[in-house]
């Protein structure tokens, strides 16, 4: 429940971030968010992927829609590729920038997180 909940709180505070700011909003909303709700390393891992993913798709893809597909079937011929991929291309992109970030802000929780002490 908590990952569904990091993912929706990434989608929906880095849309507004994405909006004012470039990929890097996005990146820090993932980071921020998981440095304050604390999970394991691979949760954190994906909701960063999945939120900033799912986000920079569902951009791409409005995009597209909004200027049929003019700008992006040049640029996706300048790849070689269909303009789909191009668009799923992009998703990934964002989705390992906002993973990335997911998990730093994870690590950089753990460097603050008292450690317990072992008593044998």
């Amino acid at each position: 429940m908590k990952l569904i909940f990091k993912i929706f709180l990434i989608a929906f505070i880095g849309y507004f971030a994405d909006v004012y700011f470039m990929f890097w909003g996005l990146a820090t909303v993932a980071f921020i968010v998981n440095v304050i709700i604390k999970s394991k390393p691979f949760p954190s891992f994906l909701a960063g992927f999945i939120g900033a993913g799912l986000l920079w798709l569902s951009f791409a893809f409005y995009i597209d829609y909004k200027t049929n597909s003019i700008m992006s079937d040049k640029i996706a011929a300048i790849f070689q590729t269909s303009g789909d991929n191009l668009l799923l291309i992009i998703g990934l992109l964002g989705a390992l920038i906002g993973g990335v970030a997911g998990y730093a802000g994870y690590s950089f929780y753990m460097l603050f997180e008292k450690k317990k002490k072992k008593y044998y």
